[in-house]
């Protein structure tokens, strides 16, 4: 019997009608209730700090205030800052002194609309907002390197304040092992230099999805981010539906620490293995927003699919690429084996990504077909690439056959494979 599975696509969805034996598990991470008011849930959070004294008793009047915050990849934070906002507030420190800073690493440079958008009309007119630029090096500051040998170049204007107080989401990341904490510094908040030098250490063996301990990319961001100075944080810990399981407060190791476990537990799922076709999906908008954020996806489905066997990526990608241009070059130009070797070579981010992508290709003979709004930009690459699900099936089932057993990853940006 057939059965209609749907795929979250950009702000839509998209259904795939496929025979339900066939199916040998559809994967997601685990159902975690929200808390029922997350306005009460950050008022506990900043009660309760974990390893730090309360924000109002770090911050003093008369000192300049940066509050750190994530760019349209991420879930709003508008409620983070606007109760980080009125704590510093109410310890003293005017509005004047306040600064609202998007640390948005590599990611491109939003629009005034979206900035607004994002943390709220109100905060956006009664703060300064700045935007980060990777790019500009008269904007950063060099401190000197960290012991693994990452330039600690930072926003200038943020060093300079009083005090750093960062927002953020802790969710599972391919690179750091977890997001939230420091990487609101590194890579938030730093060159593009140091960015590219901390991520080569994406090729050591220990850089995994939900790994911190003997992850050296992690460490370098720690050590990174304790030289800058991190006075507090704020952090959420979300579920799959970007709805707050859990707030964090304190030490911007210690809070996380906390909220990484509990992240875990949402994440870290048994994944199925020797699977014949994995459909893999990042989690629509903002998750599939561009193919540098959408690409996270294909790492738990090498993980499922069987040698020679086909993963199939349904991403709209909206806004194309993605910011890092080296991604798409390498994909239009180099072959996959060319990809594999030269980023051992030649680092540069943008070529990471094209590396993840064909790793499946290199390490188990996979396939690559992609459900995207980009079908055309794939012509004459290694990727196969529609704008039709049903065709992307019968791809794959014209290299695996029509028996094919299927494998469905919902969410799949954020699983860490069991």
């Amino acid at each position: 019997m057939k059965k209609t599975y749907q795929f979250n696509y950009g702000k839509e969805q998209i259904c795939l009608e496929i025979e339900e034996s066939r199916v040998v598990d559809v994967v997601r991470p685990r159902q975690i209730k929200a808390v029922d008011d997350p306005d009460a849930e950050f008022q506990r959070a900043l009660r309760e700090p974990i390893g730090s004294p309360g924000l109002s008793s770090i911050v003093r009047k008369g000192e300049k205030v940066a509050v750190i915050a994530s760019d349209f990849t991420r879930p709003s934070p508008n409620r983070m800052v606007a109760h980080l906002v009125e704590e510093i507030e109410n310890a003293g420190v005017k509005s004047s002194d306040i600064s609202i800073v998007f640390a948005g690493g590599l990611h491109r440079l939003m629009t005034v609309d979206e900035e607004r958008r994002i943390i709220g009309e109100d905060i956006h007119e009664r703060y300064r907002v700045i935007q980060h630029d990777p790019r500009d090096s008269q904007s950063h500051i060099n401190l000197g390197k960290t012991s693994f040998g990452t330039p600690i170049e930072v926003n200038r204007f943020v060093y300079s304040c009083d005090r750093i107080v960062c927002s953020g989401f802790i969710e599972p990341s391919y690179l750091a092992g977890f997001t939230g904490g420091r990487k609101s510094i590194l890579p938030g908040l730093a060159s593009e230099r140091a960015i590219t030098i901390n991520h080569r250490r994406l090729l050591e063996p220990g850089t995994r999805i939900g790994r911190l301990e003997g992850n050296t990319l992690h460490q370098d961001m720690e050590e990174f981010a304790e030289r800058v100075g991190i006075d507090f944080i704020l952090n959420q810990v979300v579920n799959d539906q970007d709805e707050m399981v859990m707030a964090v407060a304190g030490d911007f190791k210690k809070a996380h620490r906390v909220g990484v476990e509990k992240s875990r537990e949402i994440y870290e799922i048994q994944l199925p293995r020797e699977v014949d076709i994995v459909i893999t999906n990042p989690g629509g908008y903002p998750y599939d927003v561009d193919l540098v954020q959408a690409k996270k996806a294909i790492i738990p489905a090498q993980e499922v699919v069987r040698e020679g066997g086909v993963i199939i990526l349904i991403a709209q990608c909206c806004e194309g690429w993605g910011a890092e241009k080296p991604f798409r070059d390498w994909i239009k130009r180099l072959s996959p084996q060319e990809i594999y070797q030269k980023i051992k070579t030649d680092f540069v981010v943008g070529g990471h990504g094209a590396y993840l992508s064909v790793r499946p290709i290199i390490e188990k003979k996979a396939h690559l077909i992609y459900v995207t709004s980009l079908f055309e930009d794939f012509e004459n690459t290694f990727i196969r690439a529609t704008n039709n699900i049903e065709e992307a099936i019968e791809i794959a089932e014209s290299i695996v056959g029509r028996d094919s057993r299927v494998c469905l990853l919902h969410g799949a940006r954020r699983l860490i494979p069991k």
